[in-house]
């Protein structure tokens, strides 16, 4: 009897994770069919790879000036990049025939998926760690609401990959964390890896992190550590650990992700060194460029939350400020558990995250400064749901001190009030960002 009421109890929340789902979906669904082409940069390149692999349903081996494969005039193409969009793209693209037009629109709907599904994990990752359903609520409204965030899932492209796989590997932190449920911690852990190795580049900076916590899952589950090792690995496999392999058998076992035989094709087209044309080519150090060089920071800023660098668009105040002031918070929260010795599992959390967010903005720096300029915030996002994980973790761990010491139940008036408030707010953030700078846009 014990064990139902604790399955009932797990899924009690079932309606209101098909909920998000669903709004989610909807909400992007509706932004992909609105909003114009040149909201997603590369786009032709984009939805070359996903048609071929659509046609011919199968990842090519890439070879220079290949028939059917599309090269840039850099000599790039996106069928030798982590492939986890374009296959969902291009399924998606596949199956919606019967039922839809709009050739565009097929073509989004891959991103659609991927970024109903990255709110809907936050959301049950939120929701584990700290089991209450309305910050739960308010940190995939965070999320979901974030107007960069709704452009990715609403255009092609494979930044959208990247964040869903981090936003699992997150959830699998979570359930390391929580060490209730070793089995599911260990498949989901292992799940996260191949999807990040299958994912754009920048989620493989949170690696090292995964590698932990795959680590940490094998020792909870006990027992049979050999046979926990190869289900990891068997997990991993399915996931995406075989692209990296299918990489070394194409192009050599010293080339897994496929950068090298995609650089030897760009010297071929372009004649020179790829990659090679950062803010240090023009003579700009990295002391200048971290003093806004060009407005390097303030652009980042503002194209993290909203802002698209090649489109003259702005980022409603609202939004600056609300985001603004949660980023600011976090790093109080952080440095007052810690003084204070009473962070908890949030410790565990932070360790495994904050050094990877670091990690993220001294690449996206050294991108920059040394081979080719793209001052874009989006390379940031793959950490979204861990940083927003984490100021949840942190304001909660905060207001329960504050109020009592009952795990968790004091103040719920309070938590369900703020809750609200802000998950008020950022939906009108999202709105008037909409009305201000996207309506203008959107032909009617």
């Amino acid at each position: 009897m014990a064990k139902l009421v604790s399955f009932v109890a797990r899924f009690r929340h079932a309606p209101v994770v098909a909920g998000v789902f669903l709004a989610t979906t909807a909400l992007y669904f509706y932004c992909a069919a609105v909003l114009p082409s040149f909201f997603s940069k590369d786009n032709y390149a984009n939805h070359q790879a996903i048609e071929y692999i659509a046609e011919y349903r199968n990842l090519p081996k890439v070879e220079y000036a290949q028939e059917g494969v599309y090269f840039s005039k850099l000599g790039t193409t996106r069928l030798l990049r982590p492939p986890i969009t374009y296959l969902v793209s291009a399924a998606c693209y596949e199956l919606s025939e019967p039922f839809l037009k709009d050739k565009k629109l097929r073509l989004r709907l891959g991103s659609v998926l991927l970024g109903a599904l990255t709110v809907t994990v936050a959301f049950i990752a939120f929701l584990e760690l700290l089991g209450s359903l309305s910050l739960a609520l308010l940190g995939a409204a965070l999320l979901g609401f974030l107007p960069r965030f709704a452009i990715i899932a609403s255009s092609s492209g494979d930044d959208v990959g990247a964040i869903f796989s981090v936003t699992v590997l997150f959830y699998a932190a979570v359930l390391v964390v929580k060490s209730d449920r070793p089995s599911l911690a260990l498949v989901i852990s292992a799940v996260a890896i191949g999807l990040i190795l299958q994912s754009k580049f920048t989620a493989w900076i949170s690696l090292p992190s995964a590698i932990l916590l795959i680590g940490f899952a094998i020792r909870n589950k006990g027992r049979n550590y050999w046979a926990s090792s190869l289900l990891a690995i068997a997990m991993s496999f399915v996931a995406g650990l075989w692209w990296p392999i299918a990489n070394m058998l194409n192009y050599g076992w010293h080339d897994p992700t496929a950068l090298l035989h995609a650089a030897s094709i760009q010297v071929l087209v372009t004649e020179s060194v790829p990659n090679m044309r950062g803010f240090w080519s023009q003579g700009v150090g990295l002391i200048e460029l971290l003093s806004n060089h060009e407005g390097f920071i303030f652009q980042t800023g503002l194209s993290t939350l909203g802002g698209l660098p090649w489109v003259p668009t702005k980022v409603d105040p609202l939004v600056v400020v609300l985001y603004g002031t949660i980023a600011s918070a976090l790093i109080l929260l952080i440095v007052w558990n810690f003084m204070t010795k009473k962070g908890g599992e949030n410790t565990l959390l932070s360790l495994l995250f904050l050094p990877v967010c670091l990690l993220q903005i001294c690449v996206y720096i050294h991108h920059n400064l040394l081979r080719d300029v793209q001052v874009d915030g989006r390379y940031l996002l793959p950490l979204l749901a861990p940083v927003i994980g984490l100021w949840l973790s942190h304001l909660f761990t905060c207001l329960r001190r504050a109020g009592s010491q009952d795990e968790g139940t004091s103040f719920p008036f309070l938590l369900r009030s703020l809750s609200f408030v802000l998950i008020l707010l950022t939906g009108s953030a999202f709105y008037q960002n909409w009305q201000a700078n996207w309506l203008r846009f959107i032909a009617v």
